[in-house]
């Protein structure tokens, strides 16, 4: 699958979301771009390193520095189609900053790099997440380390009927939507989550519904554990696509 294909698809997800994201996402975009590790010019990296001179990325490894170069550029598109220019910088923990008034996420797999923004003045946080498909031979390891106990009790029961999904899309998907809540919460957390920060309750074909677990993320995000809150996804090819609001 193309990325233009694929971002078709994302940007259709944003289209489809169910209230109270609807407007929120409508006024958000999307940036998706394949690369290669090696495809970064000197002169392209010059061209980023007056935003983030860190010695973790000017000598780090060329495939660390080609997620970050087209992550940054995927950032910097989605926010020119919101009629920003400004640029993306890192924080302390390497996290993007947003310029004023504006929040989005960042993610990349080792071909793909994509961002979304959104200037909407009702998010405290959004995150994207895009995933391929996980092999068999990591579906185990995921399954032991990223479920919780009812997560892992309602997989095959329930989960797999109602979202009518395979066990390895299920399992990605549901890896992928915790990564996009941690890329959501982080500029309020302000620190690494478990996996059990948040619970699946329920499942369907194109989004889920979760539950915050950590008391700490709770306060900091100003929102009740007894809340139910929605993130949406869609699976296309070998990949899945994941996107998660957080409301004020």
């Amino acid at each position: 699958m193309t990325s233009h294909t694929l971002q078709h698809h994302a940007q259709a997800l944003l289209t489809k979301a169910s209230a109270p994201y609807t407007q929120v996402l409508q006024a958000s975009r999307i940036c998706l771009l394949p690369y290669q590790v090696h495809s970064i010019t000197q002169s392209q990296w010059l061209a980023q390193s007056d935003q983030l001179p860190r010695a973790n990325i000017q000598h780090a490894q060329p495939k660390r520095q080609a997620s970050y170069y087209y992550g940054r550029l995927c950032a910097h598109q989605a926010l020119s189609q919101l009629n920003c220019q400004t640029k993306v910088h890192m924080g302390m923990y390497n996290e993007p900053i947003w310029p004023k008034g504006f929040m989005g996420s960042i993610t990349h797999t080792h071909e793909m790099a994509g961002a979304i923004a959104s200037s909407h003045p009702l998010i405290k946080g959004i995150g994207i997440d895009i995933e391929n498909i996980l092999q068999s031979c990591d579906a185990n390891i995921v399954f032991n380390s990223v479920l919780t106990k009812k997560e892992a009790a309602s997989f095959e029961t329930e989960f797999r009927h109602t979202s009518q999904l395979s066990h390895a899309h299920l399992l990605t998907t549901i890896f992928s939507i915790k990564e996009s809540f941690y890329k959501a919460a982080f500029n309020q957390v302000k620190r690494i989550l478990e996996f059990d920060a948040i619970e699946i309750i329920h499942i369907s074909e194109d989004r889920a519904q979760y539950r915050i677990n950590d008391h700490e993320a709770c306060k900091a995000l100003n929102i009740s554990p007894e809340m139910t809150l929605t993130a949406h996804y869609q699976i296309r090819g070998k990949c899945v696509i994941t996107i998660l609001i957080l409301m004020k």
